[in-house]
């Protein structure tokens, strides 16, 4: 009962987060999600715990590879995709397809610690984390996460998998 009750919650809360930007409602995000939850079939909410990863690169139509992906968003669904390499205006279009596509909003996340040059060749490159923390300077963290929260806005970004805390415990790493 305890482990349902979490992914209920857990369910819940990736909905309301990746439905806010999309799906609003006059009588607020929340009542949204709980009737749509309520709606989904159990195959449906094991799909919204499930992250589909792929290169944002121009995918022509008529592939497999989008069949199969068309094929996820338009039955049980998936509840994100995660980005691992792109460009812009390929990613911002294909995001919109697969939203368009899909019965309820996905969440598109990226691992762009160091900027959104880490992924997008015209993203802002910015330093190791490391690095900034030697700088001693809280402000230079902050203008760095806000560097990159702005651009991977703009590219269709909505989670950061930067991490909060890396436990360098290999003395062979640098």
């Amino acid at each position: 009962m305890i482990r349902s009750a979490r992914f209920l919650t857990a369910l819940l809360a990736i909905i309301i987060v990746s439905g806010c930007a999309t799906f609003g409602t006059s009588g607020g995000e929340g009542r949204w999600a709980r009737v749509t939850l309520r709606k989904l079939t159990l195959r449906q909410k094991i799909g919204q715990m499930m992250v589909h990863h792929m290169n944002m690169h121009f995918l022509n139509n008529e592939t497999a590879q989008w069949h199969e992906l068309e094929k996820l968003l338009t039955t049980d669904g998936i509840g994100g995709v995660h980005v691992w390499y792109g460009d812009a205006g390929t990613s911002l279009t294909m995001m919109n397809q697969m939203q368009k596509l899909s019965n309820l909003p996905i969440l598109f996340d990226a691992d762009i610690e160091r900027g959104l040059g880490q992924r997008y060749p015209a993203g802002s490159h910015l330093p190791p984390l490391m690095a900034i923390a030697a700088t001693n300077n809280p402000a230079n963290a902050y203008e760095a996460g806000r560097i990159t929260a702005l651009e991977g806005q703009a590219a269709g970004i909505h989670f950061n998998l930067g991490p909060v805390v890396d436990v360098n415990n290999n003395p062979a790493n640098p």
